[in-house]
């Protein structure tokens, strides 16, 4: 089977709850104003997640009942989910490489999103090439860029979604939908997580993610040569690690509350500790307007890398 990577992008401004006990919060809040969209439970979480490219459904997954097996499989190799504000994630399957539909439904919520990828791995009607690629925004207006939403306040949520795979023979280049009602073009249904943190952010904000249980760490060299990470959280100049996930996944999160030194910055990613061998990670960086995300592997413990330079 074919590994293929689907692309998830919140673009919330604001996100607000309790932090469970894996991570450190920082007190940074936000008070809801009329324009603040609230996002309490599975139904607003759902109504605020988008696939670019994709559909928004009312009622199931479509897949048909009965006691027939499956006909089709694949692998989940992301099961955690990590959102915060404004940022990238992967999330990614093993799965032959046919044209389907991805289905993703959240536990308690009365509709789903679906999206269909050719054989190429593409969104039908998209451009972008290699591997299939979904983009799954936290917005009601769609994928949209950070800054340009209205804020939201979103509760400590964990919450649990089903994800389906429909994959029947082809009408032209599509999915046939005439194969709904036959197990045999249906995947069983497979879960993931989806866990939010209200990570704060700035006019320089860095968030790293991970795919393991591994401690990887998160480090921002200031311009006056100070490091900002676990064993020095908070700077002098107004830069903080608010979130120091020592279990698995992460976010590990640096932001500016107030207006950062100019100068350069470096970040790096640091494998501090776990036995799990290679671990992938994802850093997603925002420099003023500038958003960018960049992606990496770490093979052993102590192994660390440059992820970006930027001037301030």
């Amino acid at each position: 089977m074919k590994n293929v990577k689907l692309l998830l992008l919140t673009v919330a401004t604001i996100f607000s709850f309790a932090i469970n006990q894996s991570c450190k919060k920082d007190s940074n809040s936000s008070t809801p104003t009329n324009d603040t969209i609230i996002v309490d439970d599975a139904a607003s979480l759902a109504a605020n997640l988008n696939i670019e490219g994709g559909v928004r459904k009312p009622g199931n997954i479509p897949a048909p009942a009965g006691s027939a097996a499956f006909g089709i499989d694949f692998n989940i190799l992301t099961p955690n989910v990590i959102l915060t504000p404004g940022n990238t994630f992967d999330f990614e399957i093993e799965s032959n490489a046919t044209a389907k539909i991805l289905y993703i439904q959240l536990d308690g919520a009365s509709e789903y999103l679906m999206a269909t990828v050719d054989a190429n791995g593409n969104i039908l009607a998209k451009t972008t090439s290699g591997t299939q690629k979904f983009r799954q925004c936290c917005s009601p207006d769609g994928c949209i860029s950070i800054g340009q939403g209205k804020p939201m306040v979103m509760n400590n949520m964990d919450i649990g979604a089903t994800v389906q795979v429909y994959q029947p023979p082809l009408q032209g280049t599509a999915p046939d939908l005439s194969f709904l009602n036959n197990r045999q073009y249906w995947s069983p249904p497979k879960r993931i997580r989806y866990k939010t943190f209200n990570t704060g952010v700035g006019d320089i904000f860095a968030t790293l993610t991970w795919n393991k249980e591994a401690d990887i760490d998160l480090w921002m060299i200031e311009p006056n040569g100070n490091k900002i990470y676990y064993a020095d959280q908070i700077s002098s100049t107004g830069g903080e690690l608010d979130y120091d996930n020592t279990e698995a996944y992460g976010p590990e999160n640096i932001f500016y509350k107030s207006t950062p030194p100019s100068g350069k910055y470096e970040v790096w990613v640091h494998y501090y500790s776990g036995n799990n061998g290679p671990v992938d990670w994802v850093v997603n960086l925002k420099n003023g307007p500038a958003y960018n995300t960049y992606r990496g592997t770490l093979g052993n413990s102590d192994e660390k890398t440059l992820v970006a330079t930027f001037t301030k």
